[in-house]
């Protein structure tokens, strides 16, 4: 009944007897229904029942009868009675185009939509990979809800990762609808809009709801996890319901997606194929080349049988049981994690992946790897194979209170090398634990256990903010900071020079950050038009490498700090926008350090020469630290082979430690006399100097180089010299006649 004792009642119940079918009961039941709405002007929802099948019949919203598996909530029951009323024609809803544009994408919304207003329960959607899954389910989402269809949704994937990437989404284009993610804490709330769960998340609570509770569930890559255990939610719930999936199956009876959503074998509800997705105009993918590198290792497995002699020594010397070490080649990967194969492995990532930007960044790029600890292991590798992507956080050196962000996150490397900075600088001796695994990889991890309950919150929910506008690029940087300890990282979809930044996250974008730490794409595509404002009205240019420090000046706080690799030419170009941009960097702004790095450090994608520039929003500057650093520990040709830790004269060939340790010098105030001598490594340059030089900022301009004077012998020396080389001339040429004859 409803709360109104003279309301109608909201639904009615036929019961009979176990034995009975409980089908006997359906005519009996609308008979009931009919009375009652001639009597309270109110038609009942239908259930029957013979306690161990129970139907509902909802006939006056023209759906048939559906078997349940238990009853509605009362109000639950309130929703659906007013959905009779308030539901519009789908068929006359348009999908917006804002969400999903694309024709393929409308079709797709346009052809779920079509199959609801037939009264079918369930859709099926089969799109390649890459080509807007996530953006269709929010746009027929919106469409469903727009129309009076659904009031609660819950989205289902199978790794905590994708539910991040769907509530990213969500919030970037249902900003207004309240959001959840199911989990211990929250499976109790039900005022929420929009529910976000994994499978095994909701498998725990899911008998918490109601089965009326929620009007839409959304399955995502419904191809891999709703079969066995995790089925009984979609048969749990009387819902409509969406699989979103690239690969449907159809292998077993038990494992068949086109029939899990009442669909017959290989016609799903909209299918748009990878094939579809290349030969479209304009395509939307590309065709995918296959390239293939291994190892001796790797092909021909690891035998005791097939060992030299050394080899068995050593080997014998590490295992208690050298003769059981007999893996074929495909069981290497499952049971042995080589260091030197998985350095080949990053090494050919590195030298032979795709680039973007020009050739200044690797482009998409996932890493499988064979489980956590593997995972972990290629990320230490990477770490101390290409340490120049985690020096700038020791400059800047983040505290445990700080803000850091980074408008142009990529894989998050920054953010991750952050987080690290922050639990290694906060751990005591006693919070460092020694690990090691079974093939004496050692790991050391920073608990942290200096940090306080409130420092520890701010790291895991409000400490680090990326942004990017490739989706795939923000799934690497979610399980990046995921693998780093960060359990929820705000990681998000966003342009960060266009107008959707300020508009998207208004706190965010400006004023907000203590400290931000990227290296901005080199040059790009621009859409000069979608540029904000605010940009565009402090540096008039479509340079990205130059509106990118705009930006990042305007989203740091007053006295925020900044550290940021940029091209050469914005050290030295001449410009207008490249000398305006230098002087409100020095006279508007600190700008404490320029650290010239060598043209190969960031080989085999980018040869270009870069710098990392550190400067603080507001104030003016004085001085600014110089260091020409010309070696970080590795060969700077394509191969970036690692280098001994000192060349033949004894000199470190990585100059990177003694950058951090000689700015740390001059940062904690050093006398100007240690880095007066500009033909050192590192040195100041006062401002009156580098604005008297047309704010020019290369190194090259203020660097005294010193050229010894070439020693050369006296002339007569080396004319007795060339009149020796003449004599032996003429003597072997003697020697030769007489040799013929």
């Amino acid at each position: 009944m409803n709360d109104d004792p003279g309301d109608s009642p909201l639904g009615l119940i036929e019961a009979k007897r176990t034995a009975v079918n409980p089908e006997l009961g359906r005519t009996q039941a609308k008979c009931y229904a009919d009375g009652i709405e001639k009597e309270r002007g109110q038609r009942p929802v239908i259930f029957y029942s013979n306690g161990f099948d129970t139907w509902i019949w909802d006939d006056a919203g023209r759906w048939t009868p559906r078997k349940l598996y238990g009853f509605y909530s009362k109000d639950s029951l309130q929703h659906l009675v007013r959905q009779r009323s308030e539901r519009q024609d789908l068929t006359k809803i348009v999908p917006s185009p804002e969400i999903a544009g694309r024709l393929y994408q409308i079709r797709a919304v346009t052809e779920v939509l079509e199959r609801f207003q037939n009264r079918r329960r369930k859709a099926l959607i089969v799109q390649s990979t890459g080509t807007g899954k996530t953006r269709v389910a929010i746009s027929f989402s919106e469409a469903l809800i727009r129309a009076g269809w659904v009031k609660r949704i819950l989205f289902l994937c199978d790794r905590r990762e994708l539910r991040k990437q769907a509530h990213n989404a969500f919030k970037a284009f249902l900003p207004d609808e309240p959001r959840v993610y199911v989990t211990s804490q929250t499976y109790k709330e039900r005022e929420h809009r929009i529910y976000l769960a994994t499978y095994p998340a909701m498998m725990k609570c899911y008998e918490t709801f109601d089965v009326g509770f929620f009007d839409l569930i959304i399955a995502d890559e419904s191809h891999r996890s709703i079969y066995n255990r995790y089925r009984d939610l979609l048969y749990y719930f009387d819902s409509q319901q969406v699989g979103l999936t690239a690969t449907p199956r159809k292998d077993l009876i038990s494992h068949n997606t086109y029939r899990l959503f009442d669909c017959e074998d290989n016609d799903p509800t909209s299918f748009y194929s990878y094939e579809d997705a290349i030969n479209d105009v304009p395509a939307w993918l590309v065709p995918f080349e296959v390239h293939t590198y291994t190892t001796p290792f790797l092909r021909r497995g690891v035998k005791y049988t097939e060992m030299t002699p050394d080899q068995r020594r050593q080997l014998e010397e590490d295992e208690t049981e050298p003769e059981a070490i007999q893996y074929e080649q495909r069981e290497v990967d499952k049971h042995v994690f080589n260091k030197d194969t998985n350095r080949h492995i990053l090494r050919n990532l590195m030298e032979q992946g795709i680039t973007i930007e020009g050739g200044s960044r690797l482009g998409k790029t996932i890493i499988f790897a064979r489980n956590h600890n593997h995972a972990v292991l290629l990320q230490q590798l990477f770490d101390e194979m290409y340490p120049q992507y985690g020096g700038m956080v020791e400059v800047i050196g983040p505290k445990p209170t700080d803000v850091i962000g980074d408008p142009a996150c990529g894989t998050g490397g920054f953010l991750a090398a952050a987080a690290e900075h922050v639990l290694r600088t906060n751990t005591s001796k006693a919070g460092i634990i020694q690990r090691e695994d079974d093939e004496g990889n050692k790991t050391t991890i920073y608990t942290g256990d200096k940090l306080n309950p409130d420092q520890r919150r701010h790291l895991q929910e409000a400490m680090f903010f990326g942004f990017d506008f490739d989706v795939t690029m923000l799934r690497i940087a979610s399980m990046n900071l995921i693998l780093h300890g960060l359990d929820d990282p705000n990681i998000h979809y966003c342009d960060s020079l266009s107008n959707a930044m300020p508009e998207r996250f208004p706190k965010l974008a400006q004023n907000y950050f203590d400290v931000i730490l990227a290296n901005s794409p080199f040059k790009g595509s621009l859409d000069f038009s979608d540029v904000h404002t605010s940009l565009t009205g402090k540096l008039k240019t479509k340079k990205t490498e130059l509106l990118f420090l705009v930006l990042m000046l305007r989203m740091l706080k007053t006295g925020g700090r900044c550290a940021v690799i940029v091209p050469d030419g914005v050290l030295f170009g001449s410009s207008t926008a490249h000398r305006s941009l230098r002087q409100m960097l020095v006279d508007d702004n600190q700008l404490e350090a320029v650290i010239s790095l060598p043209a190969g450090v960031f080989k085999p994608y980018a040869g270009v020469s870069t710098a990392v520039l550190v400067f603080a929003r507001g104030g003016r500057t004085d001085n600014v630290f110089y260091y020409d650093v010309e070696r970080d520990g590795f060969s700077l040709d394509d191969k970036r082979t690692p280098l001994p830790e000192k060349d033949k004269h004894g000199r470190p060939n990585n100059d990177l430690p003694d950058v951090v340790e000689r700015w740390r010098q001059w940062d904690c105030g050093r006398g100007k006399k240690h880095f007066a001598d500009r033909k050192a490594q590192a040195f100041f340059v006062p401002r009156d100097d580098i604005a008297a030089q047309e704010y020019d900022l290369s190194i090259g301009r203020y660097k005294e180089h010193v050229y010894e004077e070439p020693k050369h012998d006296p002339p007569q020396v080396i004319l007795d010299r060339l009149k020796d080389l003449e004599k032996e001339i003429a003597a072997d040429i003697r020697t030769l006649e007489k040799m013929l004859g």
